[in-house]
């Protein structure tokens, strides 16, 4: 009897595991949806619509956003209604909400079970989404850096994807690579990884002065 009761009280704890989970991620999925397909404020609207105005937006966007997020104890509609004056005050107010829906959602997306490279493709489409073009590129102005972060998240995904011959996978990374800017700066700790995940079944069997050989070797033969 004893070992029923038990076996009975796991499955009914099991149970509840399960149920409070598939409750959980269809409110968390339900809450991305909601910010996402959310109808944007007539403010966004007219900006979108604007280039005269988005092009009269604050430079460092972004900086200002991230500090009133990060001040929660400040007035941020005073302060910028303060600063900027009436019309563009309450236009960047209007944004600042905006902004702190979307890093909400980027959250949620962060905290997903997708590969960092899909996730950083469903970030730049929800960005796209809730701000609209002209306004998520001044919020969000195009750097190289950015390139570069998905440059390399979507190798690692291609080498999860990709278990066949480490130098195939390796001639076409280096193709994609290629397609970024010459002047790009690259990180080689980053790409020394990128070969040691590629190559983490033959440099198994290696010491470590013959590892760092091999890395080095690899990294000289793909022009890296």
């Amino acid at each position: 009897m004893k070992i029923r009761f038990n076996q009975k009280t796991l499955f009914l704890v099991l149970f509840l595991f399960l149920s409070f989970l598939t409750v959980w991620l269809f409110f968390r999925k339900s809450r991305l949806e909601r910010i996402v397909t959310a109808v944007p404020p007539p403010e966004i609207v007219r900006l979108n619509a604007s280039p005269e105005f988005l092009a009269d937006l604050p430079e460092g966007l972004h900086d200002i956003l991230e500090f009133y997020r990060h001040s929660p104890h400040l007035d941020a509609r005073q302060k910028l209604v303060q600063q900027y004056h009436s019309e563009k005050g309450n236009a960047l107010y209007q944004i600042y909400l905006l902004y702190l829906d979307y890093m909400e959602a980027e959250k949620i997306v962060m905290s997903g079970q997708q590969s960092g490279y899909e996730k950083l493709l469903k970030i730049s489409k929800i960005r796209e989404k809730m701000f609209g073009t002209g306004l998520a590129r001044r919020i969000y102005p195009e750097k190289n850096s950015d390139k570069v972060r998905l440059y390399y998240a979507w190798a690692d995904d291609y080498i999860d994807k990709n278990p066949g011959n480490p130098d195939d996978i390796f001639r076409h990374i280096a193709e994609k690579k290629g397609e970024l800017p010459p002047d790009t700066i690259f990180s080689k700790e980053d790409e020394r990884l990128l070969v040691a995940k590629a190559y983490r079944r033959r440099l198994g069997i290696l010491t470590p002065e013959q590892k760092e050989r091999f890395v080095r070797a690899k990294l000289n033969d793909f022009g890296w």
